[in-house]
Order: C-alpha cells, then structure tokens, then sequence
C-alpha cells in the first residue's frame, strides 16, 4: 500500500507539474493572443490612416483635375475669340485691299480726267488767244 501512495503521489506530482506548465502555456499562449490582437489594431489602424491619406490624395487630385479643366476650357474660349478676332481683321483687312483697289482706279481716272480738263483748258485758252487775234485782225481790217 505504501508502494501505491508513493506512487499516486509521484504521479500527483507529475501531474501537477504538467498543469503547471500547461497553464505556462496557457498564460504564453494568451500573451501572444494579446499581442496578435494589437498588432493587428495597429495594422488595422495604419491601413486606415494610409487609407484616409490616399483617399484625400485623391480628393486634391480631383479637385486639380477639375480646376485644371476649367483653365483648359477657359484658354479654349480664349482662343477661339482670339481666331474670331483674327477672321474678322484678316476680313477687314481684305476689304480694305479692295476699297485700295476701287479709290487707285478711281484715283487713275481722275487723274486722266484731270490730264484731259488741263488739255481741253490749254485749248481754250488757245483757241481764246486765236479769237482775240482774229477779232483784232478784223478790227484792223
């Protein structure tokens, strides 16, 4: 009987050393449960913010992307009145060759009848001189 007790009590022993260590592991076990878990709050965290800063790293792009929108429709307006502007010069500047065109034939034909009144007044003036002659010569006739 004694046999026995020493035994059950080596066994108790052997047993209670193994709950120790099993509860060793236990607590092991629930300290790397615990430090899982923050690190993984941290991840969780850290993916959020890098989240939040991607998300508003896109609201500016966006926003820039709009704004630079708006200038490239506001430079294309601008330049088709510029073009505008430049038909109606090149236009303007058309006319004004034609309207050159009308007052130099119109000049030249002035000229000419100018030419043309100055030759008929030299006659005059001529053809006045021959009649104050002939009438002088009939008056002294």
């Amino acid at each position: 009987k004694s046999s026995e007790i020493s035994i059950l009590v080596q066994e108790n022993s052997e047993f209670k050393e193994k709950l120790k260590g099993l509860e060793r592991e236990k607590e092991r076990k629930e300290r790397r449960i615990e430090e899982l878990e923050l690190e993984g709050r941290r991840e969780r965290e850290r993916h959020e913010r890098e989240a939040r800063r991607l998300s508003d790293k896109l609201e500016d792009t966006e926003r820039a992307d709009r704004k630079l929108e708006k200038e490239v429709e506001s430079e294309r307006r601008k330049k088709e009145r510029a073009e505008s502007k430049l038909e109606e010069a090149v236009k303007q500047v058309e006319a004004e060759k034609k309207n050159n065109k009308k007052m130099k034939a119109a000049h030249a034909a002035l000229k000419e009848e100018n030419s043309t009144l100055k030759n008929s007044s030299s006659t005059i003036a001529r053809l006045s001189e021959d009649n104050q002659r002939l009438e002088e010569n009939a008056v002294k006739m």
